[in-house]
């Protein structure tokens, strides 16, 4: 197989990047294609790296990592990893942890001084063979309208 891991690009609209995306959130929305384009290139503190099947141009898995300043700690910013994806026939053969090894170097290029995420628990080890330690707890509130 013959794959390309690099930033989104506005053509992903159209390699089934949304396709992947609602698999894994299991709901979808209509996002036409200027919301999309508009959404990756407006947005300059979020960084979504696809992988991409060039033999079928299409989107096998995709990471995305936020940078947030912190006014409160001198304006250091952290990396916010989320949505790590990955196409359920190509699991198992390394390309999350590529994508997230690349999400961590956009990280720390960007000067982040940690960088987080939040995961179930059996995805733990996962990301504890990819430097992540546990720390805290994660606790939620939602918006149910």
């Amino acid at each position: 197989m013959n794959i390309c891991i690099r930033p989104i690009e506005n053509n992903d609209f159209y390699k089934g990047y949304l396709d992947l995306m609602y698999d894994f959130s299991n709901y979808s929305c209509n996002i036409d294609y200027y919301t999309f384009t508009k959404y990756i290139n407006d947005n300059k503190n979020i960084n979504i790296i696809v992988i991409e099947n060039l033999d079928k141009k299409q989107i096998i898995g995709s990471g995305t990592i936020y940078i947030i300043e912190k006014l409160h700690n001198n304006i250091n910013k952290i990396g916010y990893i989320e949505d790590i994806v990955i196409e359920k026939n190509h699991r198992k053969i390394g390309l999350g942890s590529k994508i997230v090894n690349e999400l961590i170097k956009i990280g720390f290029k960007s000067l982040c001084y940690k960088i987080i995420l939040k995961c179930n628990s059996e995805n733990i080890i996962f990301y504890e063979k990819n430097g992540f330690k546990k720390k805290g707890v994660e606790m939620e509130v939602r918006n149910n309208k």
